[in-house]
């Protein structure tokens, strides 16, 4: 089977029609890559191909837990108009007879106008570009001969699906179911539980006509299985309804996480932090303004201050020479005195005077001398070396604490900016209440129907022996035990041999499944030693493997990106085992891996996992480095481009793989096949 095309028209984000030429260039070049951001349409795709296919029988209607109508109704594009209707379709070719044959199966919708707005559906189908009405009324069991609705979930999944059988308690189910559905073997287990009612037939018949208390007990065993299945069946809707619930649980609190709920819970934290921020700002600044109310602003005069230290010190040198003059003169004046008494030589009196006029002269410019210059002179050396550095070293260390706390000031008024209020998140955070509400309901209700199922159980269990106690006294009493007893005994043969039977089937085809999913998973592993072996209770379906040391690995023990791997190959080798030639359609396949898992996926699973290979991924998936591995295997990539108020367009090239992610799309596209018989399409109401 491949898919050739595919139209949305308004379904989902998909406002208007929307065309995807999927055909695969070439078998070596299977791949076909959308991108698209979270919310663009990608799921929608993956939903789509399946709505087309099964409708009320998909994967996604059954998962969704809404009735029919509901499930078309959240399907229509919201934009669009009521009149236009919605449609999802699909070409794809298979080969029947050993001879292509193309299918176009167009499922469209409108919603009625009136006020329980219940959805009006029309299959139209076309062969070999021919309309065939009688085949409508007919599809779901054709459609089962080459993809049987059970077997869809092993070709079209998404990360969620993946991340459920990386869960080890959920893998060993979906095991037992794959391999029933795949290898007849739950044909076998009907076998025997008919015979187990032929079996118990055969006594009833045989004693039915002799002791009244037989068929009393008979319609009491009865009627206590019929109570016990009621309550079985209570139980699975129970737990139905909680895997719905929490299935709507984490889409709640998925939609209140991207809505920023976890940001809006620490808002009134990080105000309290803003408000610390503000304040301590504010102390800086006061501490910042008394500082420059000293004498710090006299730092910037430091090289005048210095000028005028040195000027002072001038002046103070020139104030002792004229002190030392002042002297000189004086004793001169004594000198003269004294000669003069003693009636010395003129011309010695002379000599004195010349000789204390020139020592005793001071220039004009040193004669006025401030007084104090030499301590003002000390006192400026102190305030230039001293104070100053001190309060420029303080002015400092108070810039940094004010950029540091203004820095954090600004990071969390951008932070509260950013963060929505608790009244923007308010409808998320109710529904998320709401769902974690419904979840402990339904967690209650399940308890209570499985303690009730218990309990039925017992009351069938003690029928059922009561009722063997009476066939047993009617056989004994009428001597037909050794009849009896033959057909037990040939029952019983029958029921061993379907048993081994049953036994060897699965052993056989799970020894055939545990080397398909070694073989991918050690395909994928980065540490191939991890898995020498791996093997599958035929009881539990758990699945362990074997290291390099011979030691048993449960699947517990692996890392989350392994466990997915491990995923991954057990739906990669359960698709090998089907043999079945059909496309994989993977959503979101890539969610929780790391670079080096992802690379292995890109290179390994994507271009082997079947004939055509369709990837739904966001841009934190497949990025310019994995769409360089992916390129030689890929034959189409395209950019689901959204627009809130024009919806999804789909556009050729991958949006997230550099500047060379156009070319793979570059291939002129195919004409679409003419229908000559569109105009007369056969319209067949569903």
């Amino acid at each position: 089977m491949r898919i050739d095309e595919l139209v949305l028209n308004n379904v989902g984000p998909y406002r208007g029609e929307q065309r995807a030429n999927l055909r695969p260039a070439s078998p070596d070049r299977p791949v076909i890559l959308f991108g698209g951001l979270n919310g663009a349409g990608k799921t929608t795709i993956l939903e789509g191909i399946q709505l087309a296919l099964y409708g009320n029988l998909s994967e996604p209607v059954r998962r969704s837990g809404l009735a029919y109508d509901e499930y078309l109704r959240r399907s229509t594009n919201r934009s669009s108009p009521s009149s236009e209707g919605s449609a999802v379709e699909v070409t794809f070719t298979v080969h029947e007879s050993g001879k292509p044959k193309e299918y176009r199966l167009r499922r469209c919708w409108s919603l009625t106008p009136s006020a329980s707005k219940k959805a009006k559906e029309v299959l139209d189908i076309w062969v070999d570009g021919e309309p065939d009405p009688p085949l409508c009324g007919l599809w779901p069991e054709h459609v089962a001969q080459f993809l049987p609705p059970r077997l869809a979930p092993l070709f079209f999944f998404d990360g969620e699906r993946i991340e459920q059988l990386a869960d080890p308690e959920q893998s060993a189910g979906t095991l037992r179911t794959a391999v029933g559905a795949l290898l007849g073997a739950d044909l076998v287990d009907q076998l025997h539980a008919d015979l187990d009612v032929l079996l118990k037939r055969r006594q009833v018949d045989r004693a039915a006509e002799q002791d009244d208390r037989v068929p009393a007990a008979e319609n009491a065993l009865d009627a206590a299985e019929e109570a016990r299945q009621v309550v079985a069946q209570a139980v699975a809707d129970a737990r139905s309804q909680l895997d719905r619930a929490e299935e709507l649980l984490k889409r709640a609190d998925r939609r209140y996480s991207e809505q920023g709920g976890r940001a809006a819970d620490d808002r009134r934290e990080n105000e309290k932090r803003l408000e610390k921020a503000v304040t301590e700002r504010r102390g800086v600044e006061q501490e910042m303004r008394t500082l420059a109310a000293g004498s710090l602003p006299l730092a910037l005069l430091s090289p005048l201050i210095k000028r005028t230290e040195e000027q002072l010190e001038k002046a103070g040198r020139r104030s002792d020479q004229r002190v030392a003059a002042h002297v000189l003169r004086d004793a001169a004046d004594r000198l003269e005195a004294e000669l003069t008494a003693s009636k010395a030589d003129p011309n010695v009196m002379e000599i004195v005077r010349e000789w204390a006029a020139n020592e005793s002269y001071v220039p004009e410019h040193s004669r006025a001398a401030p007084p104090d210059a030499k301590r003002t002179a000390d006192r400026l050396a102190q305030l230039r070396t001293v104070v100053l550095p001190a309060e420029i070293f303080k002015a400092r260390e108070l810039a940094v604490r004010h950029a540091e706390a203004a820095g954090r000031a600004d990071d969390l008024t951008r932070t509260l900016s950013m963060t929505p209020d608790a009244d923007a998140v308010r409808e998320a955070a109710s529904e998320r209440e709401e769902a974690l509400m419904t979840v402990g309901a339904k967690r209650e209700a399940l308890a209570n129907a499985d303690e009730r199922l218990a309990d039925a159980t017992v009351e069938r269990d003690r029928r059922q022996r009561d009722f063997d106690k009476l066939l047993a006294e009617d056989r004994l009493a009428r001597g037909e035990e050794a009849d009896a007893a033959r057909f037990n005994r040939h029952a019983g043969a029958a029921r061993a041999a379907l048993a081994r039977f049953g036994s060897r089937l699965r052993r056989r085809h799970l020894e055939r499944l545990e080397k398909l999913v070694l073989e991918c998973f050690r395909s994928l592993l980065r540490k191939t030693e991890l898995a020498r072996g791996l093997s599958i209770d035929p009881k539990t379906y758990a699945l362990s493997i074997t290291n390099s040391d011979g030691e048993e690995v449960r699947a517990e023990r692996l890392s989350a990106g392994e466990r997915q791997l491990l995923a991954v190959a057990m739906l990669w080798a359960m698709a090998r085992a089907s043999g079945r030639p059909l496309p994989v359609v993977v959503d979101t396949p890539l969610g929780r891996l790391d670079g080096v898992h992802r690379r292995r996926l890109a290179e390994r699973y994507f271009p082997h996992a079947a004939g055509q290979v369709i990837l739904l991924s966001t841009d934190e998936e497949i990025d310019v480095d994995l769409y360089a591995s992916l390129a030689p295997h890929m034959s189409r990539a395209f950019h689901l481009d959204h627009d809130e108020r024009g919806g999804t367009v789909i556009k050729n090239g991958y949006p997230f793989g550099g500047h060379e992610s156009e070319s793979v799309a570059r291939e002129p596209a195919e004409p679409r096949r003419s229908h000559p018989a569109a105009s007369r399409t056969a319209t067949v109401p569903v």
